[in-house]
């Protein structure tokens, strides 16, 4: 019984093949159709220029942040309470540069927003952008799109923050640390711009804040050594005082306060994107698959009809 089973399997399937083979034209031509239609979109698709930096941790900021977090613990005791988490500085900085506080403050001023929220197309002869009409009148320098509240005439940093995700990577090696920054643009210098804009400025923020910090610790710390007599108290806090003292010498003499340079950004030759190869090989497998079934159904529409 089955063995007839295994044979009626396979004639099924000879006649399935046999069914494609005498409809090769009609496959044939839907394959040619969509693959064309995948030629013509993979050649309109704009190129796409990926800029990438590593950066390796500052080994400074690790140890001293590691310092005040385990002289810190010592001095609650005392209820002294002051911010010294051993934290990672990096895995702080990683989560900052993806952070709308970074992007408002650090980043967003220091460009121009229709070259992040309208940019159709970059050529190569003239290094000039042109922008989406729709969007974006470049001649009267003015934003002319078609919105619906709450969005209004100009993108709002929310929006322009959401495409800043789209287009920039972030990501940490676990074994070595290194962090790897990038930005796509339809622009390779403007894609080498915004990283070197995101490496400098996420080093001057992290630097500012930990300075403004240390002062502000530096001065309860005092207040409190005053207010107590116990010498092993008064150790500890000392202590903790030379560690914040350290962090602010640190932060104000070096401006690769959290992270240095590997290997710098540089404007690439070659575009990231799109992959047209892959676009036409997955629109010739559409295409083919696409002619076959609709052979397929028509066919077993066909049977269904005589068996009513």
């Amino acid at each position: 019984m089955m063995i007839d089973k295994e044979e009626n399997k396979d004639i099924y399937i000879t006649d399935l093949i046999s069914i494609l083979w005498e409809k090769k034209l009609f496959i044939c031509l839907i394959t040619v159709f969509i693959t064309s239609l995948s030629i013509i979109y993979a050649l309109f698709l704009p190129n796409i220029y990926t800029s990438q930096v590593l950066l390796k941790p500052s080994d400074h900021s690790e140890v001293l942040s590691s310092k005040i977090g385990a002289y810190s613990s010592i001095a609650g005791f005392a209820g002294i309470n002051i911010s010294g988490e051993s934290s990672s500085k990096t895995q702080e900085a990683v989560e900052r540069i993806k952070s709308i506080d970074f992007f408002s403050k650090n980043f967003l001023p220091y460009i121009k927003l229709e070259n992040l929220m309208a940019v159709e197309s970059w050529d190569f002869e003239t290094d000039k952008l042109s922008y989406k009409k729709k969007l974006y009148d470049s001649d009267l320098n003015k934003w002319v799109r078609n919105v619906k509240k709450p969005k209004k005439l100009m993108p709002s940093s929310q929006e322009a923050f959401e495409e800043y995700l789209k287009i920039l990577s972030v990501s940490q090696d676990a074994k070595t640390s290194f962090v790897k920054i990038s930005i796509k643009h339809h622009s390779p210098s403007i894609a080498k711009r915004w990283v070197d804009l995101i490496e400098r400025n996420i080093n001057i923020s992290m630097r500012e804040a930990d300075m403004e910090l240390s002062k502000d610790s530096i001065d309860f710390l005092n207040s409190k050594i005053a207010e107590t007599n116990l010498k092993e108290l008064k150790d500890s806090i000392s202590k903790l005082l030379e560690s914040q003292i350290e962090t602010l010498m640190v932060a104000s003499v070096d401006e690769k306060y959290v992270f240095k340079t590997i290997s710098s950004a540089i404007i690439p030759e070659e575009r990231s994107e799109p992959n047209r190869f892959l676009l036409v090989l997955l629109g010739l497998v559409i295409g083919f698959f696409t002619g076959s079934i609709i052979i397929l159904v028509h066919y077993f529409l066909n049977i269904q009809k005589i068996v009513d």
